[in-house]
């Protein structure tokens, strides 16, 4: 569709969606040559309103103008029903940034506020029909092994995106203790550190935080549950007769 004004934008907010804070899309004409968004959208999404697309800046730029619209982060996410169970993915136009598993119990407006505040500044839109299309994908790449042929968005610390990073290194069939990351990763020290930033992984099965147990032989925790972490393991060929 192309470039469109902000003046546009609000016209098309307020006849679409009747919303009360259209009026803060009308700028000075100066301002509405200024603000520019791109709508080139992908056709599959049901997006919801232009709101989520411009945050305004109440600050000043370089000319003194006030309310300057800024570029807002699009994050599409959705729902995906496989025989694992019902997945969450999200993805940037980077990568996958978020894939998990609804857990029992859980409704998807918390699945949403969640996704709000890991990614409060970013505009989430959803799309069970791109959700299908990345499961479908991630889930055949986690069956044949090519988890690392995916790409991901790591949203964390230097220290945090060095382990998830590190993860992707263990193959399918295979397990590894704590320490061995933190030996991986050139931190021996660093065991409990570790442990803390699989508990953060963002991108489930991907990254294969599941393959990680302790050096005891027990499986140790897994933000998805135990039984959940035996069930992929299970399926990967890993003999589970030795871990407890």
């Amino acid at each position: 569709m192309g470039l469109k004004s902000v003046q546009g934008l609000a016209k098309v907010n307020a006849k679409r969606f009747e919303s009360p804070d259209a009026k803060i899309w009308f700028f000075s004409r100066k301002m509405e040559q200024n603000c520019m968004i791109d709508m080139s959208f992908d056709p599959m999404l049901h997006w919801h309103d232009i709101n989520n697309l411009l945050t305004i800046r109440n600050n000043r730029d370089n000319r003194g103008r006030k309310g300057i619209a800024m570029l807002v982060e699009r994050i599409i996410y959705g729902f995906y029903l496989c025989n694992l169970g019902e997945m969450v993915i999200a993805h940037t136009d980077k990568g996958i940034c978020r894939l998990g598993f609804v857990l029992e119990g859980q409704k998807q407006n918390d699945i949403l506020a969640q996704l709000k505040k890991k990614f409060p500044d970013s505009s989430l839109l959803q799309s069970n029909t791109v959700a299908d299309n990345l499961g479908r994908r991630a889930l055949r790449a986690w069956e044949d092994g090519r988890e690392a042929s995916l790409e991901v968005d790591f949203r964390g610390t230097d220290f945090q995106i060095e382990v998830w990073n590190a993860l992707r290194e263990i193959g399918r069939g295979y397990v590894c203790a704590y320490s061995e990351i933190a030996e991986m990763i050139n931190r021996p020290e660093a065991v409990r550190a570790v442990g803390l930033a699989l508990a953060e992984n963002p991108v489930s099965i991907i990254v294969p935080c599941h393959r990680v147990i302790q050096k005891s032989g027990r499986l140790g925790n897994y933000t998805w549950g135990a039984d959940m972490k035996r069930r992929l393991l299970q399926k990967e060929g890993v003999p589970m007769g030795s871990f407890s």
